[in-house]
């Protein structure tokens, strides 16, 4: 029987799980209805290239799945992709504790950091949208398009060792206070990278 507190539900002969093209781009479906209506060149467009967006809207799209947990004020599943983000969630309601947790809200955590706040980066300034990266060496190569190995206060010492290291040094892995399991009878806490780039002093000799 299903549990009449639970609000979201879906149709297990429907519901497509998981980020799908329309999770960012928009719905298929309204697409081709504005594109038949005889209004069509009048209609705003149903599909997005978050590319295109303004700077914060980019950004929102991935909040989506990245900023947090807040109360919603919408029905769950009726974000609109290019639309502010606010119109759906209290996440910029709330005060600033500091804490805010390494998996919980990895957006808070990257506007937190001097890169961010000294540039005009996104998350796609890092990250390919389109597939899955694991590999920090590579990752650490996009830091080299904005800083060189030699303004690293490490590299006196170190020179050509740090290269492929900028991630491991500056965005560490840490452990959620959000993502708990239970293995056995024991709650186990996983680590999960921090988007709060910055220098950790105790990671000063890699």
């Amino acid at each position: 029987m299903p549990d009449p507190t639970v609000i979201n539900r879906y149709r297990r002969t429907g519901a497509m799980l998981g980020i799908s093209c329309e999770t960012c781009h928009g719905s298929g479906r309204e697409h081709v209805r504005r594109a038949r209506s005889p209004l069509h060149p009048l209609l705003p467009r149903a599909i997005i290239n978050p590319a295109r967006l303004p700077r914060a809207r980019q950004l929102d799209e991935c909040a989506l799945c990245h900023g947090g947990t807040a109360a919603l004020r919408t029905p769950a599943f009726s974000h609109v992709p290019g639309q502010p983000l606010q119109r759906r969630h209290d996440l910029w309601t709330r005060p600033d504790t500091g804490e805010i947790d390494v998996h919980g809200n990895q957006v808070a955590l990257l506007e937190r950091s001097r890169c961010f706040r000294s540039s005009q980066m996104t998350c796609a300034t890092c990250h390919d949208v389109h597939r899955e990266q694991r590999d920090v060496v590579a990752l650490s190569g996009r830091c080299l398009t904005c800083h060189t190995l030699q303004s690293c206060g490490l590299f006196p010492r170190h020179g050509q060792e740090l290269a492929g290291r900028c991630v491991d040094c500056h965005m560490p892995a840490r452990t959620s206070t959000t993502l708990i399991s239970n293995y056995l009878g024991h709650p186990v806490r996983v680590q999960v990278r921090t988007h709060w780039i910055k220098v950790y002093p105790q990671l000063q000799s890699p």
